[in-house]
């Protein structure tokens, strides 16, 4: 016990830490800029006297790398005409067969730059992946991007136009954190039909349909309360064990389930 909490203790302390994109280049430090071979057997520079510098970090064979090549490979297209130039980074641990064949999957058009024994993956910390970089014309990292399931490239392409002078903070800002959704709706109305139904204003059709439903939630209660206690599985019984005494409720409730799902789907329409 006595070498087990130090153990304990670190553990908690690293995994309390936030993983950074890039551990080893805050924003505002400048990228150095440095040649790397392409699958091609070429050299490439990282950077490049574009207004906008992107370089991205993926991982072949990975579900999230694919699905941000992908978005970006489009994204790409779009900002082709500006001063954009764009690279992505793989590192040499994988075979150049695993690069080519996500490279034609992905449909970047980008070079694929590949680092020779990590070399720049330790320069810059990076410690996750997939992750993107963009810097200005002075090679100042401007802001990075790590792997998000929403709004992944609205946000590399909401910079990037805000390093282009196209949009504005407040702009930048609305892109970066929009705003949340409000309750309401449709589906939050048809759950809330004992509170809502009947109100003064509502077309006279939605208080027909929400009143008659919310006379019959009363008299189906008691039914839905003995049909939970009565359908528990019994010790040494079936997985799906159907009460027989309880079964007429059990098709009495099944049957409103159906048209309430149905209900809910016109009601207040």
């Amino acid at each position: 016990m006595r070498f087990v909490w130090p153990s304990l203790v670190a553990a908690t302390v690293l995994g309390s830490l936030p993983a950074w994109p890039f551990a080893h280049a805050q924003v505002g430090s400048v990228i150095e800029n440095v040649e790397l071979a392409t699958v091609d057997g070429r050299k490439h520079a990282l950077l490049s006297n574009a207004t906008a510098n992107v370089f991205l970090f993926f991982k072949p064979g990975q579900e999230h790398s694919r699905a941000v090549l992908q978005q970006v490979a489009v994204c790409a297209r779009d900002l082709s005409t500006q001063s954009v130039h764009w690279v992505a980074v793989v590192s040499s641990r994988f075979s150049r067969t695993e690069i080519d064949a996500e490279v034609r999957e992905t449909g970047i058009r980008m070079p694929v730059l590949i680092d020779d024994g990590d070399a720049l993956y330790g320069r810059l910390g990076v410690a996750l992946v997939p992750v993107t970089g963009i810097t200005d014309r002075d090679h100042r990292l401007v802001a990075y991007q790590p792997f998000t399931k929403i709004n992944y490239v609205e946000v590399v392409r909401a910079r990037i136009r805000h390093l282009l002078k196209e949009i504005s903070d407040a702009e930048l800002a609305q892109v970066l954190n929009p705003p949340k959704a409000t309750q309401g709706g449709d589906v939050e109305v048809a759950l809330s039909w004992p509170r809502n139904c009947g109100e003064r204003g509502t077309p006279r059709p939605r208080r027909r349909t929400c009143a008659r439903v919310s006379r019959r939630i009363p008299r189906l209660l008691p039914h839905m309360r003995c049909w939970a206690r009565s359908s528990r599985p019994k010790a040494g019984g079936p997985t799906r064990w159907m009460p027989s005494n309880r079964r007429s409720n059990w098709i009495r409730l099944t049957r409103w389930r159906e048209k309430r799902w149905r209900l809910t789907s016109r009601a207040c329409a």
